[in-house]
């Protein structure tokens, strides 16, 4: 029983980072996280930064949390039946298995549904961490990966 749980672990992916990507308004704004937790947030546009934050180990697992169920369409699109005007869908891509999946962040109703809230509940948190966290607006975005 204990050889079987081990060969398992072994058979497991290391973790990855996770990027999710989105556009909204002319700005395409890139976040990225770690599995230390380091989190990075970088925006393109008019209003142009970039955040580094320390989220710890427990912030990127809840990160990967919210946004594992949408892992189900890696190399899709995930189903919308009504879209909204407006929003660019967001794209995730999961480093670990190099899987990636676009998110309708302007959808109304689908059978994704479920998924894609659990996918904006995700940017919000982050958004709530990175609303403090110090900017550097000069500086060019970093490639980190």
């Amino acid at each position: 029983m204990i050889l079987a749980g081990l060969a398992l672990l072994a058979a497991a992916p290391a973790p990855g980072a996770i990027t999710i990507s989105y556009g909204l308004w002319g700005a395409i704004t890139t976040i990225r996280i770690a599995p230390d937790g380091i989190l990075t947030v970088r925006r393109t546009g008019p209003q142009a930064e970039n955040r580094r934050i320390e989220t710890g180990p427990t912030g990127y697992r809840r990160i990967a949390a919210l946004v594992e169920p949408a892992h189900k369409w890696n190399g899709t699109d995930m189903p919308c039946d009504v879209r909204a005007q407006g929003r660019t869908p967001a794209l995730i891509r999961w480093e670990a298995d190099r899987t990636s999946v676009h998110v309708p962040l302007n959808c109304m109703s689908g059978p994704a549904d479920h998924e894609i809230e659990l996918v904006r509940a995700a940017i919000d948190e982050i958004k709530t961490w990175a609303h403090d966290a110090p900017t550097n607006p000069a500086s060019p975005a970093r490639n980190e990966d």
